[in-house]
């Protein structure tokens, strides 16, 4: 009977032994899994991936970048070249309108100039003296022809240049110079062709014979310096 007792006691033991054994590792088993949740290298893992994610962020920020900066120097490039095809259109615009603008103003400027071929050859005619009636007749209708074209020149702006003015070569063209004592240097002293203004260009230039002093010779001299003394 005590042996029984005894082997009893001893088998309690043996169960509380290995209860205890069974709670501590247990009490391990839970130990290591919460280390194991909360261990250091799962949050290096952790913080790397962010990182990554961060790095892959930025490099594709930076590529839009470039991308945003080179589709901007394109855009400038295409910009400047559209405000100069622009400026060429309406420079060109400018010129034709211009073009035009002169053709309506001087349309007429080369049949007025053969106009005045015509008209030299009836003033010419005028120059005729004679004592014929019927001569006399004709010359008087070519003086009216010449004073209607007068009015219709100038109705389209064409008007003589005048010649009782000091010689302009703008305005004149010397065909001869002259001495003289009685007139002044540059005085116009004879219209050997008559000169037009087509508004405010000239059409034809008046050819004329200028003006001019004397030139000094020897012997005048001598006899300058003997009236004064010398």
């Amino acid at each position: 009977m005590n042996t029984d007792k005894s082997k009893g006691k001893k088998r309690v033991k043996n169960d509380d032994a290995m209860k205890a054994k069974s709670s501590e590792k247990q009490v391990d088993d839970s130990r290591d899994k919460t280390l194991l949740n909360n261990a250091p290298v799962e949050k290096v893992d952790e913080a790397d991936d962010v990182e990554t994610s961060k790095m892959e962020s930025v490099k594709e920020e930076i590529t839009d970048a470039e991308t945003i900066a080179q589709l901007a120097d394109k855009i400038e490039i295409l910009t400047n070249e559209l405000l100069r095809e622009r400026a060429a259109v309406i420079n060109y615009r400018k010129r034709m309108e211009e073009e035009k603008s002169q053709i309506r103003r001087y349309g007429a400027y080369d049949m007025a100039f053969d106009l005045l071929t015509i008209l030299d050859y009836f003033e010419e005619s005028m120059k005729f003296d004679s004592a014929d009636l019927d001569t006399k007749s004709v010359l008087q209708g070519v003086k009216f022809t010449i004073e209607e074209m007068y009015k219709l020149l100038g109705r389209h702006g064409i008007k003589e240049i005048e010649t009782d003015i000091p010689f302009n070569p703008k305005l004149h063209e010397a065909f001869s110079t002259e001495e003289t004592e009685d007139h002044n240097s540059g005085d116009i002293l004879n219209v050997h062709r008559k000169g037009y203004m087509y508004k405010d260009r000239i059409l034809r230039a008046a050819m004329v014979t200028v003006a001019r002093e004397p030139e000094k010779s020897d012997k005048t001299e001598d006899k300058n310096r003997t009236n004064s003394g010398e």
